[in-house]
């Protein structure tokens, strides 16, 4: 999928969800390649955005994790950006939350 602006421009950054027990799993790909224009270019506005929409939904993100080639041997808690949870607030900010 990708994510449209409020106004109903798509932008050039996949993502797909996926049920996850309890929880909706969120992944966004990476931007890259030198081809024009480059593999999900629109990633920075794609992250902001869903943030802002996850806030408004007073969502929490349970866990951030980085995959990707070059990453791919270190352990999962090498990788992870986000380990404990954080409620989004409709602020489109992110906070440490003890939801659980």
């Amino acid at each position: 999928m990708r994510p449209s602006t409020d106004e109903g421009t798509q932008l050039n950054a996949e993502f797909t969800t996926k049920p996850d027990r309890d929880t909706i799993s969120l992944f966004l790909e990476s931007a890259g390649g030198s081809k024009e224009p480059a593999r999900n270019h629109e990633y920075p506005h794609a992250i902001r955005l869903l943030a802002r929409r996850l806030g408004a939904l007073s969502a929490v993100v349970v866990s951030a994790v980085v995959e990707s080639k070059d990453l791919a041997d270190l352990p999962e808690e090498q990788r992870t950006i986000i380990a404990t949870p954080w409620r989004c607030t409709p602020m489109s900010t992110c906070k440490t939350s003890t939801a659980g």
